[in-house]
């Protein structure tokens, strides 16, 4: 459910690892598909995928059974994902949730229950070139996969994505899992997509570097509250990471940050940026900042940059604020997350 990047990506692999696999999307990626396939750029070459259904309603579906089902939407997305296959889920199939930010999975228990559901984060950088034309940017990084109530399947579950060729870990806790995730989806996201900037004008700003670095900073203190412990995740060192950013002087920190976001983002726009240029009313910036914001009012930890970022960003993407507003406004956005 949801064949973007990562759900395209997913798709792909576990075809190619000989299962029969429904990918439910647009349109236009289920037309795609039927035409001439679903298509991964890798190392300059160009592979396609063993066939797989491509459909754009699960309506069509009502007489398949299926074994696991992914959730792998944007967050905002996971109550629409999770109604249209909850008929499924109630036959007994798993339910693998797999999406950036914090709060998702909850939507999911909701309306799922948490008996069958496991909770899963990527670390690989998937570009969509076009509908069902994917490019993986490099093989650095991989799977995580945690419980959400039940263990039972865990093992099967990450084993099932090991034989599919992709770097897979099992963490104890999920929580734990989905922060440090947060943390480093955070970096360099909704400040470009504020300001549609490019990364070097970010990084070539002290002002905007100290807010990326108090946003980061703000996160691991409501992490710290909350009692949770920053994991290493798939070809990133969270903890080393946020620890080096928070922990040293910011002259200090900051090529530590470079290199996180330039390896991170690359020369590519942010996934925040991308969906206001896309002209989404939503933003996943809710389940990023936006759950930095609320965990910290519940915990009672400051985080007045990341309450800025996330209701700029939700005002312009909802059209209650122009983008013009602050789009290339360097200053108005460093007064507004700073209360000037």
């Amino acid at each position: 459910m949801g064949a973007e990047a990562i759900g395209s990506l997913m798709a792909y692999r576990l075809a190619v690892a000989g299962h029969d696999v429904t990918a439910v999307g647009s349109r236009a990626f289920a037309q795609a598909v039927q035409e001439r396939g679903l298509l991964v750029e890798q190392n300059n070459k160009v592979l396609r995928a063993p066939r797989i259904r491509a459909v754009s309603d699960v309506e069509c579906l009502s007489e398949t059974d299926f074994e696991l089902i992914l959730i792998t939407t944007k967050a905002f997305d996971t109550a629409v994902a999770a109604v249209h296959v909850r008929r499924f889920a109630r036959a007994g199939a798993t339910l693998l949730v797999l999406q950036n930010g914090v709060g998702g999975v909850d939507v999911a228990i909701g309306l799922l229950g948490s008996e069958q559901l496991y909770a899963g984060i990527t670390t690989m950088p998937v570009q969509v070139l076009k509908p069902a034309v994917l490019r993986l940017l490099e093989s650095r990084g991989g799977l995580g996969l945690a419980a959400v109530d039940s263990a039972q399947e865990l093992e099967r579950l990450a084993q099932l994505f090991v034989d599919a060729g992709l770097k897979t870990q099992i963490y104890q806790d999920c929580l734990a899992m989905q922060w440090s995730k947060l943390t480093l989806s955070m970096l360099a996201n909704a400040i470009p997509a504020i300001l549609d900037w490019p990364l070097d004008r970010i990084l070539a700003d002290p002002r905007l570097y100290k807010l990326e670095r108090d946003a980061v900073c703000e996160a691991w203190a409501v992490v710290q509250r909350l009692k949770l412990r920053l994991v290493s995740l798939p070809g990133y060192p969270v903890p080393q990471l946020v620890r080096g950013l928070c922990s040293l002087p910011p002259r200090l920190a900051y090529p530590v940050f470079r290199r996180a976001v330039l390896h991170r983002r690359g020369g590519r726009a942010s996934p925040l940026q991308h969906d206001l240029q896309r002209g989404r009313p939503k933003s996943e910036v809710t389940f990023l900042n936006g759950a930095v914001a609320r965990s910290g009012a519940t915990a009672g930890v400051p985080t007045p940059v990341n309450r800025a970022l996330n209701d700029i960003l939700t005002a312009i993407a909802r059209g209650e604020v122009e983008w013009s507003a602050y789009r290339g406004q360097a200053d108005r956005l460093v007064q507004r997350a700073r209360g000037v």
